[in-house]
Protein backbone atom coordinates (compact mmCIF):
# COMPACT_ATOMS: atom_id res chain seq x y z
CA UNK A 1 0.00 0.00 0.00
CA UNK A 2 1.19 3.70 -0.69
CA UNK A 3 1.33 6.08 2.31
CA UNK A 4 0.52 9.79 2.10
CA UNK A 5 1.57 12.19 4.54
CA UNK A 6 0.92 15.32 5.68
CA UNK A 7 3.55 17.00 7.58
CA UNK A 8 4.09 20.21 10.04
CA UNK A 9 5.20 23.12 7.56
CA UNK A 10 8.53 23.69 9.40
CA UNK A 11 9.16 19.82 8.75
CA UNK A 12 8.46 19.34 4.71
CA UNK A 13 11.47 16.82 4.83
CA UNK A 14 9.34 14.49 6.07
CA UNK A 15 6.85 14.11 3.41
CA UNK A 16 8.42 10.77 2.51
CA UNK A 17 5.55 8.74 1.23
CA UNK A 18 4.68 7.24 -2.11
CA UNK A 19 2.19 10.01 -2.47
CA UNK A 20 1.78 13.18 -0.99
CA UNK A 21 -1.75 14.90 0.30
CA UNK A 22 -2.71 18.69 0.85
CA UNK A 23 -5.69 19.98 2.61
CA UNK A 24 -7.85 22.70 0.84
CA UNK A 25 -8.63 25.05 3.69
CA UNK A 26 -5.07 24.94 4.65
CA UNK A 27 -4.13 26.22 0.94
CA UNK A 28 -7.00 28.50 1.41
CA UNK A 29 -5.63 30.02 4.21
CA UNK A 30 -1.62 29.60 4.79
CA UNK A 31 0.47 31.30 1.64
CA UNK A 32 3.26 28.89 3.21
CA UNK A 33 1.23 25.61 2.55
CA UNK A 34 -0.04 26.72 -0.65
CA UNK A 35 3.35 27.65 -1.74
CA UNK A 36 4.22 24.15 -0.29
CA UNK A 37 1.67 22.33 -2.46
CA UNK A 38 2.22 24.37 -5.63
CA UNK A 39 6.13 22.89 -5.33
CA UNK A 40 4.85 19.46 -4.85
CA UNK A 41 2.30 19.27 -7.86
CA UNK A 42 5.48 20.97 -9.89
CA UNK A 43 7.65 18.59 -9.04
CA UNK A 44 5.21 15.96 -10.34
CA UNK A 45 5.17 17.61 -13.69
CA UNK A 46 8.53 17.12 -13.70
CA UNK A 47 8.30 13.39 -13.16
CA UNK A 48 8.76 13.17 -9.44
CA UNK A 49 6.81 9.68 -8.45
CA UNK A 50 4.75 11.31 -5.66
CA UNK A 51 1.29 12.37 -6.84
CA UNK A 52 -0.49 14.58 -4.86
CA UNK A 53 -4.04 13.99 -3.07
CA UNK A 54 -5.82 17.24 -2.73
CA UNK A 55 -8.66 16.69 -0.21
CA UNK A 56 -11.42 18.74 0.27
CA UNK A 57 -11.03 19.15 4.08
CA UNK A 58 -14.59 17.35 5.13
CA UNK A 59 -12.57 15.36 8.00
CA UNK A 60 -11.46 18.98 9.08
CA UNK A 61 -14.41 20.84 8.81
CA UNK A 62 -17.26 18.45 8.61
CA UNK A 63 -18.43 19.85 5.17
CA UNK A 64 -15.63 19.85 2.31
CA UNK A 65 -15.27 23.05 0.18
CA UNK A 66 -17.29 22.59 -3.23
CA UNK A 67 -18.46 25.01 -5.51
CA UNK A 68 -16.39 27.68 -7.86
CA UNK A 69 -14.10 28.35 -4.60
CA UNK A 70 -12.81 24.78 -5.02
CA UNK A 71 -12.97 24.16 -8.82
CA UNK A 72 -10.48 27.53 -9.04
CA UNK A 73 -8.22 25.89 -6.35
CA UNK A 74 -8.41 22.44 -8.39
CA UNK A 75 -7.07 24.68 -11.49
CA UNK A 76 -4.40 26.57 -9.51
CA UNK A 77 -3.10 23.41 -7.70
CA UNK A 78 -3.24 20.45 -10.59
CA UNK A 79 -3.33 17.95 -8.23
CA UNK A 80 -3.12 14.38 -9.46
CA UNK A 81 -6.31 13.57 -7.66
CA UNK A 82 -9.21 15.62 -5.92
CA UNK A 83 -11.42 14.83 -2.90
CA UNK A 84 -15.27 15.14 -4.50
CA UNK A 85 -17.08 17.10 -1.53
CA UNK A 86 -18.36 14.88 1.09
CA UNK A 87 -20.17 15.47 4.49
CA UNK A 88 -19.24 13.51 7.57
CA UNK A 89 -21.59 10.92 8.16
CA UNK A 90 -24.17 11.98 5.80
CA UNK A 91 -24.75 9.76 3.12
CA UNK A 92 -27.38 11.86 0.87
CA UNK A 93 -25.47 14.95 1.24
CA UNK A 94 -22.68 13.40 0.01
CA UNK A 95 -24.08 11.67 -2.72
CA UNK A 96 -25.94 15.31 -4.21
CA UNK A 97 -22.30 17.17 -3.52
CA UNK A 98 -20.43 14.29 -5.24
CA UNK A 99 -22.78 14.10 -8.59
CA UNK A 100 -23.01 18.13 -8.79
CA UNK A 101 -19.41 18.14 -8.90
CA UNK A 102 -19.02 15.42 -11.11
CA UNK A 103 -21.42 17.79 -13.47
CA UNK A 104 -19.84 20.82 -12.86
CA UNK A 105 -16.43 19.38 -13.82
CA UNK A 106 -16.15 19.60 -17.58
CA UNK A 107 -13.89 21.97 -18.52
CA UNK A 108 -13.21 22.59 -14.59
CA UNK A 109 -10.51 21.12 -13.64
CA UNK A 110 -7.06 19.91 -15.16
CA UNK A 111 -7.42 17.28 -17.66
CA UNK A 112 -6.50 14.01 -16.49
CA UNK A 113 -7.15 14.92 -12.55
CA UNK A 114 -8.12 11.78 -10.98
CA UNK A 115 -11.44 12.39 -8.76
CA UNK A 116 -12.42 10.03 -5.48
CA UNK A 117 -15.94 9.68 -4.05
CA UNK A 118 -15.68 9.07 -0.39
CA UNK A 119 -18.93 6.33 0.97
CA UNK A 120 -20.27 7.95 3.92
CA UNK A 121 -23.48 6.79 5.66
CA UNK A 122 -24.25 5.14 8.77
CA UNK A 123 -26.90 2.11 7.03
CA UNK A 124 -24.20 -0.64 5.33
CA UNK A 125 -27.28 -1.52 2.50
CA UNK A 126 -27.22 2.35 1.64
CA UNK A 127 -23.35 2.77 1.74
CA UNK A 128 -23.21 -0.52 -0.59
CA UNK A 129 -26.12 1.32 -2.99
CA UNK A 130 -24.13 4.58 -2.77
CA UNK A 131 -20.87 2.65 -3.69
CA UNK A 132 -22.64 1.16 -6.93
CA UNK A 133 -23.36 4.39 -8.41
CA UNK A 134 -19.84 5.01 -8.24
CA UNK A 135 -18.27 2.42 -9.44
CA UNK A 136 -21.19 2.66 -12.30
CA UNK A 137 -19.90 6.18 -13.20
CA UNK A 138 -17.01 6.98 -15.40
CA UNK A 139 -15.75 10.19 -13.96
CA UNK A 140 -15.12 8.34 -10.73
CA UNK A 141 -11.44 6.93 -10.53
CA UNK A 142 -11.16 5.88 -6.84
CA UNK A 143 -13.17 5.07 -4.07
CA UNK A 144 -12.26 6.71 -0.50
CA UNK A 145 -13.47 5.02 2.74
CA UNK A 146 -13.25 7.06 6.21
CA UNK A 147 -11.14 5.44 9.37
CA UNK A 148 -14.45 5.98 10.85
CA UNK A 149 -16.98 3.92 9.55
CA UNK A 150 -20.42 4.17 11.09
CA UNK A 151 -21.67 0.73 10.47
CA UNK A 152 -20.99 -2.79 11.60
CA UNK A 153 -19.85 -5.70 9.24
CA UNK A 154 -19.83 -9.51 10.86
CA UNK A 155 -16.80 -10.34 11.41
CA UNK A 156 -14.52 -13.13 13.83
CA UNK A 157 -11.59 -10.33 13.67
CA UNK A 158 -10.26 -10.64 17.53
CA UNK A 159 -9.48 -7.49 19.00
CA UNK A 160 -5.96 -7.39 20.44
CA UNK A 161 -4.83 -8.55 23.56
CA UNK A 162 -3.20 -5.02 23.81
CA UNK A 163 -6.22 -3.07 23.03
CA UNK A 164 -8.45 -0.96 25.11
CA UNK A 165 -11.28 0.49 25.45
CA UNK A 166 -11.07 3.31 22.98
CA UNK A 167 -13.16 3.32 19.71
CA UNK A 168 -10.01 3.53 17.18
CA UNK A 169 -9.31 -0.46 17.72
CA UNK A 170 -13.04 -0.81 17.16
CA UNK A 171 -12.86 1.45 14.04
CA UNK A 172 -9.84 -0.35 13.11
CA UNK A 173 -11.88 -3.70 12.68
CA UNK A 174 -14.71 -2.05 11.35
CA UNK A 175 -13.15 -0.56 7.96
CA UNK A 176 -10.91 -4.16 8.27
CA UNK A 177 -13.98 -6.79 8.09
CA UNK A 178 -15.87 -3.94 5.28
CA UNK A 179 -13.14 -4.59 3.06
CA UNK A 180 -12.76 -7.89 3.44
CA UNK A 181 -16.53 -8.82 2.64
CA UNK A 182 -17.53 -10.80 -0.07
CA UNK A 183 -20.23 -8.00 -0.72
CA UNK A 184 -17.82 -4.92 -0.78
CA UNK A 185 -15.50 -6.89 -2.96
CA UNK A 186 -17.76 -8.04 -5.47
CA UNK A 187 -19.19 -4.62 -5.71
CA UNK A 188 -15.94 -2.44 -5.31
CA UNK A 189 -13.48 -2.56 -8.70
CA UNK A 190 -11.80 0.74 -8.77
CA UNK A 191 -8.92 1.84 -6.75
CA UNK A 192 -9.24 1.93 -3.15
CA UNK A 193 -7.88 4.60 -0.86
CA UNK A 194 -8.19 4.91 3.34
CA UNK A 195 -9.09 8.23 4.39
CA UNK A 196 -7.13 8.52 7.51
CA UNK A 197 -5.59 6.14 10.69
CA UNK A 198 -6.74 4.35 13.26
CA UNK A 199 -4.22 2.17 14.73
CA UNK A 200 -1.27 0.33 13.12
CA UNK A 201 -2.82 -2.71 13.74
CA UNK A 202 -5.26 -2.50 11.54
CA UNK A 203 -2.87 -2.74 8.79
CA UNK A 204 -1.47 -5.68 10.70
CA UNK A 205 -4.40 -7.25 10.14
CA UNK A 206 -3.89 -6.60 5.83
CA UNK A 207 -0.46 -8.40 6.25
CA UNK A 208 -2.09 -11.44 8.25
CA UNK A 209 -5.41 -11.59 6.27
CA UNK A 210 -3.80 -10.75 2.81
CA UNK A 211 -5.73 -13.65 0.67
CA UNK A 212 -8.56 -11.32 1.83
CA UNK A 213 -7.46 -7.58 1.37
CA UNK A 214 -9.05 -6.46 -2.31
CA UNK A 215 -5.83 -6.49 -4.80
CA UNK A 216 -7.34 -2.71 -5.78
CA UNK A 217 -6.20 -1.03 -2.43
CA UNK A 218 -4.07 1.28 -3.17
CA UNK A 219 -3.56 4.01 -0.28
CA UNK A 220 -3.51 5.37 2.79
CA UNK A 221 -3.54 8.96 4.24
CA UNK A 222 -2.52 10.28 7.81
CA UNK A 223 -0.87 12.67 9.96
CA UNK A 224 -0.88 10.49 13.03
CA UNK A 225 2.87 10.09 13.21
CA UNK A 226 3.58 13.99 13.70
CA UNK A 227 -0.35 14.26 16.25
CA UNK A 228 1.16 11.46 18.26
CA UNK A 229 5.31 12.98 18.40
CA UNK A 230 4.12 16.19 18.94
CA UNK A 231 2.43 14.72 22.28
CA UNK A 232 5.93 12.80 22.75
CA UNK A 233 3.85 9.36 22.39
CA UNK A 234 6.30 7.19 20.39
CA UNK A 235 4.41 4.60 19.00
CA UNK A 236 5.58 0.31 20.74
CA UNK A 237 5.90 -1.22 17.33
CA UNK A 238 4.48 -1.51 13.85
CA UNK A 239 1.29 -3.25 15.51
CA UNK A 240 0.63 -0.98 18.47
CA UNK A 241 0.72 2.32 18.17
CA UNK A 242 -1.73 2.86 21.17
CA UNK A 243 -5.05 4.33 21.88
CA UNK A 244 -5.37 7.72 19.22
CA UNK A 245 -5.95 9.90 21.99
CA UNK A 246 -3.74 12.95 20.45
CA UNK A 247 -5.01 15.84 19.12
CA UNK A 248 -4.93 17.00 15.60
CA UNK A 249 -2.17 18.07 14.38
CA UNK A 250 -1.19 21.51 14.31
CA UNK A 251 0.44 22.62 11.27
CA UNK A 252 2.22 25.84 12.19
CA UNK A 253 3.76 23.69 15.32
CA UNK A 254 7.72 23.72 14.83
CA UNK A 255 8.60 20.71 16.60
CA UNK A 256 11.08 20.23 19.80
CA UNK A 257 14.07 18.27 19.35
CA UNK A 258 12.57 15.50 21.63
CA UNK A 259 8.87 15.93 19.46
CA UNK A 260 10.82 15.93 16.51
CA UNK A 261 12.58 12.38 17.03
CA UNK A 262 9.32 11.05 18.41
CA UNK A 263 7.65 11.60 14.95
CA UNK A 264 10.05 9.98 12.98
CA UNK A 265 9.98 7.12 14.68
CA UNK A 266 6.54 6.81 14.30
CA UNK A 267 6.93 7.90 10.68
CA UNK A 268 9.14 4.74 10.10
CA UNK A 269 6.56 2.30 11.90
CA UNK A 270 3.81 3.94 9.91
CA UNK A 271 5.48 3.24 6.56
CA UNK A 272 6.67 -0.09 7.45
CA UNK A 273 3.40 -1.50 8.50
CA UNK A 274 1.33 0.20 5.21
CA UNK A 275 4.50 -1.58 3.47
CA UNK A 276 5.40 1.31 1.50
CA UNK A 277 8.78 0.03 1.24
CA UNK A 278 10.57 3.31 -0.34
CA UNK A 279 9.02 5.39 2.21
CA UNK A 280 10.70 3.14 4.92
CA UNK A 281 13.63 3.36 3.31
CA UNK A 282 13.70 7.64 2.64
CA UNK A 283 12.34 7.75 6.11
CA UNK A 284 15.29 5.17 8.06
CA UNK A 285 17.79 6.70 5.81
CA UNK A 286 16.87 10.34 6.79
CA UNK A 287 16.98 8.93 10.31
CA UNK A 288 20.71 7.36 10.04
CA UNK A 289 21.94 10.65 8.17
CA UNK A 290 22.12 11.93 11.99
CA UNK A 291 19.59 15.17 10.90
CA UNK A 292 18.92 17.17 13.68
CA UNK A 293 14.82 17.42 12.99
CA UNK A 294 13.84 20.02 15.75
CA UNK A 295 15.07 23.26 17.63
CA UNK A 296 16.73 22.82 20.58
Amino acid sequence: MKAAVNPPFAAQHWDLGSMSYALAHLVEQSPEYKKRTLKLTQSLHENRTAPLILDNGADELGEGFYGARFFDMISEIQPYEVIAPDVLGNLEKTRERTFSFLDDSNNQIPYGTGIMAVLQGGDRDKVLELLREYEEDDRITTIGIPYDLLFETPTDIELPSFSTSHKSWEHSRRRAAFLFSEDFQATCKKEIHLLGMNTLWEFSLYKKFEEKVPANLRSNDTTAPFAAGLNLSAWKSVEDSGDKNWPALKFEWKPLADQAVKSLHNLILYFDAVGDVEALKRAQALEDSGWTYGRQ
